[in-house]
């Protein structure tokens, strides 16, 4: 109570006993303002970021399944040819046993 009576006293003389705690208040608020615009900012260009590797991940699965069905054309071609070759080699040894 006698603290209240003296902070009463204090503001009717012109002087508020809370200026200096208000300000300092007032500073950090200011102060968690730009950080949070800041963090908002980053948090923005982050996501912006996230989406373009997104983008760039999925073009280069798409680029590597391409290869792998290339890959597999490719070794069907080559089973083919092998299998050709066999044959060729089979009715080689055939006819020159034949003569």
């Amino acid at each position: 109570m006698k603290q209240y009576f003296k902070n009463l006293l204090t503001a009717l003389l012109g002087n508020n006993p809370y200026e200096a705690e208000r300000d300092e208040l007032a500073a950090k608020l200011e102060k968690a303002g730009e950080n949070y615009h800041q963090l908002n900012d980053l948090y923005y260009n982050m996501v912006e970021r996230w989406e373009a590797e997104r983008k760039q991940v999925a073009s280069l699965q798409q680029l590597v399944e391409n290869l792998r069905e290339r890959i597999k054309d490719k070794d069907a071609a080559i089973d083919q040819l092998k299998k050709e070759y066999r044959e060729y080699m089979k009715q080689a040894k055939e006819t020159t046993n034949k003569s």
